[in-house]
């Protein structure tokens, strides 16, 4: 398997997630490497008839991102590794702008606070 994009994570996953979701997410992430090196050999239907399943995918994972992030603002934990705010610990982890942490820790609050379980 490829190195994560999160690398500062390899090593961690079993320390920071339980056991069952560090192979889910292990596994989620292969699944989507295995599906991306199968584009170029597509056809423009196949294309055409993936794209809405994909980016169902693609929102499943922004509403875990932005889950994630409002657990790692809320306990504290992302501190640990020496970030001052969320906002630049989310940006060195996914290696984005402040607007696009922004948005992501503002959903995650709205998404815990303000919408039923």
């Amino acid at each position: 398997m490829d190195k994560p994009v999160w690398g500062w994570l390899v090593g961690r996953l079993d320390y920071v997630f339980d056991t069952d979701l560090a192979a889910d997410l292990a596994a989620w992430r292969a699944l989507a490497a295995g599906l991306a090196s199968r584009v170029s050999g597509m056809s423009g239907t196949d294309a055409v008839q993936a794209l809405p399943e994909v980016l169902a995918g693609v929102r499943q994972g922004e509403l875990l991102t932005c889950l994630l992030i409002e657990r790692a603002e809320r306990s504290g934990e992302f501190a640990r590794d020496g970030a001052a705010t969320i906002n630049a610990f989310v940006r060195g982890a996914a290696n984005e702008t402040a607007p696009w942490a922004s948005k992501r820790i503002g959903l995650g609050r709205a998404l815990v606070d303000r919408l039923p379980a």
